[in-house]
């Protein structure tokens, strides 16, 4: 009888490590669970943004021109830190100042201007 109650006792003391070690495994995988709907939550959040970002701009036109040489740009498309003014990379590899403000290239470089790159499809 003693026999059969100590294979009791260690058999409850089994299947209490055993609850416990499933009750961890199903704290890790609600945690894995978690981890990856935020992931995806990330990355539909980070899609919707950049959609967002190319789309966010109705008032652009459907074609640019740069005043300088008067062709769409293909090199980027920059603009002078006081206003904005646009030109394109190869027009403002050659200028000193905005065309338009006069704004100093050389002091202060002009910025690029990514979401128009973005939204004429131009390589950045």
């Amino acid at each position: 009888m003693f026999a059969i109650q100590a294979k009791f006792t260690a058999l409850s003391q089994e299947i209490r490590e055993a609850e416990t070690l499933l009750g961890r495994l199903d704290e890790d995988a609600s945690e894995l669970i978690s981890g990856l709907a935020l992931a995806e939550a990330s990355e539909a959040v980070d899609a919707a943004e950049a959609t967002a970002e190319v789309t966010a701009a109705p008032h652009m036109p459907d074609e640019v021109e740069c005043p300088v040489c008067r062709t769409q740009p293909t090199s980027g498309i920059f603009g002078c830190r006081s206003h904005g003014h646009m030109v394109c990379g190869v027009c403002k590899d050659s200028l000193e100042h905005c065309p338009q403000c006069e704004d100093d290239f050389k002091a202060r470089p002009p910025t690029r201007k990514g979401l128009m790159e973005r939204h004429f499809g131009i390589k950045q």
